[in-house]
């Protein structure tokens, strides 16, 4: 296992000892299936409860080593996304195998195949590697009665825009 596995196989066992069968708080009930499965198909119901501090450690984790965005998301809203990759790849961690015991933690009940395998989905979800993505605004457009052009920016009427107009001052 190289130096970099090591960090999702980290994550996932942060997770899985902060998720338990049964207890006070619950995180999530949802339906599942195997991974990729159409949701009409998904028939196993599983209620996920956690231990709320060893929960938000995992998100402390997550977030420290994860993709830089996740340093400017709320806890709240990286709590949303955890739960999501959890109720998503529940497959890899039930493995179809109920019931788990209720007193101890998923982390101690998954085997380490589960884990690997829950680790390699971790590694390439968004989380660890964000998508870029294009995202396009609607512009109006703005009638310019005087051309301006200052140090930063400039404005220009559509038939005076140049490329030698565009150029800094210092440049023409």
């Amino acid at each position: 296992m190289t130096m970099e596995q090591s960090i999702y196989l980290e994550a996932v066992e942060h997770i899985l000892s902060a998720i338990y069968a049964s207890g006070d708080r619950r995180l999530s009930s949802f339906l599942y299936g195997k991974p990729g499965a159409p949701d009409w198909s998904k028939r196993i119901r599983a209620d996920i409860f956690i231990r709320r501090k060893d929960y938000i450690r995992a998100l402390l984790f997550i977030r420290q080593n994860g993709a830089s965005y996740l340093r400017a998301i709320s806890i709240a809203k990286l709590w949303s996304l955890v739960t999501s990759f959890i109720t998503e790849n529940f497959w890899y961690i039930s493995q179809g195998e109920f019931p788990l015991r209720h007193d101890l933690s998923y982390a101690k009940q998954v085997s380490t195949e589960g884990k690997i395998a829950l680790a390699g989905v971790l590694k390439i979800s968004a989380m660890f590697e964000p998508r870029s993505e294009l995202n396009v605004y609607p512009l109006l457009p703005v009638r310019v009665a005087e051309n301006f052009q200052g140090k930063h920016f400039f404005l220009l009427n559509a038939p005076d825009l140049l490329l030698s107009q565009c150029l800094p001052l210092e440049e023409r």
